[in-house]
């Protein structure tokens, strides 16, 4: 059996992690699985500290980007991979077990026909408050990306012995872009591409066709995702910065919202007068509290205030960001 598992590729870009970089090795070699199948490739940004000397204990190759933008970095560690198999992390980011390959690959080896598999993020003990709250959604969504993002269980289709087989359309995609996916169809789809666009990477598998795609839950990852709530805005501002605004003109964009759509807007005004006026999102977020038998819900409220805020401040502040509300109200008023 061992003989007959394919070969992985796993890339990490890293820019200063020393903290973390550790940590998110010794997960990956950790694994129950040959060793001589795992290439691991880290994409270091010219780090200033020791990221590079601890990444050196591990049997990992070792690339040097220097362009200051995690998407440049990860797409040089995919044009290196070569492995049938690929996967991206985070530094901040462990797999959960021991068997995390084995659970993954199994659907990808059962069905020819499905480009990637995906998982869940669980909570861990050394997790800050603010993450533990996050992880209550299996892909760390506020209460703001539930909003305007799909369910994993919308689009389940069919249990499987240790997975799901999931159907995505172009306007059901679920907000994960962390899992295995398969080399020689991502190198049909971005290959000639510069960047790594992660959530664009789904919608180009979609748009081609790749539809099928693999939900393992028990798999899992652990993602440390922000160490307090100060992170997790800066986080958040960043997200509308250097992704959705930045690839907004990119035909593969991944789209959370639109303003073409009255569903959408009717949402998002909704959501920010509910999110200022604080009391509505608190008596649901009481609701939840008793339903969930979780006290974490109670942050729901003022979390989702200031992340209303500070992502409408995030588009406000932005020339591409005003760019792109006023065009769209300009149509909106032209119908």
């Amino acid at each position: 059996m061992t003989e007959a598992l394919p070969k992985i590729s796993c890339c990490i870009k890293t820019y200063n992690e020393e903290r973390n970089i550790n940590d998110c090795l010794s997960s990956i070699f950790n694994q129950n699985y040959p060793k001589d199948k795992l290439e691991v490739i880290l994409v270091d940004d010219k780090s200033t500290d020791n990221t590079v000397e601890i990444a050196r204990e591990f049997p990992v190759k070792i690339l040097f980007s220097g362009k200051r933008d995690p998407d440049l970095s990860m797409m040089v560690g995919f044009k290196e991979a070569s492995g049938m198999y690929f996967i991206t992390i985070d530094p901040d980011m462990r797999f959960r077990g021991k068997n995390w390959f084995i659970k993954m690959v199994k659907p990808l080896i059962e069905n020819p026909d499905m480009s990637a598999a995906i998982t869940k993020y669980y909570s861990h003990s050394k997790e800050s408050l603010i993450t533990k709250y996050l992880s209550l959604d299996p892909f760390q969504r506020d209460l703001i990306y539930q909003l305007f993002s799909t369910n994993i269980e919308d689009v389940i289709t069919e249990k499987r012995d240790g997975y799901y087989i999931c159907e995505y359309t172009e306007d059901k995609i679920p907000p994960q872009s962390h899992g295995l996916y398969r080399m020689d169809v991502m190198r049909k789809i971005i290959d000639k591409e510069k960047i790594w666009y992660d959530m664009g990477n789904l919608v180009s598998l979609v748009e081609k066709g790749y539809t099928k795609f693999a939900y393992v839950p028990d798999a899992g990852f652990y993602h440390f995702h922000a160490e307090n709530l100060l992170h997790l805005l800066s986080k958040r501002i960043r997200n509308v910065e250097r992704s959705y605004l930045r690839y907004l003109n990119k035909s593969s964009h991944f789209k959370w919202f639109s303003l073409n759509s009255p569903k959408d807007i009717v949402k998002i005004i909704l959501l920010i007068i509910s999110a200022n006026l604080f009391f509505p999102i608190f008596l649901i977020s009481l609701y939840k509290m008793v339903k969930y038998k979780n006290w974490l819900y109670i942050l729901e409220a003022p979390i989702t205030f200031l992340l209303v805020d500070s992502i409408l401040f995030a588009f406000l502040k932005n020339y591409r960001g005003r760019k792109f509300i006023l065009d769209n109200l300009i149509k909106i008023f032209k119908k």
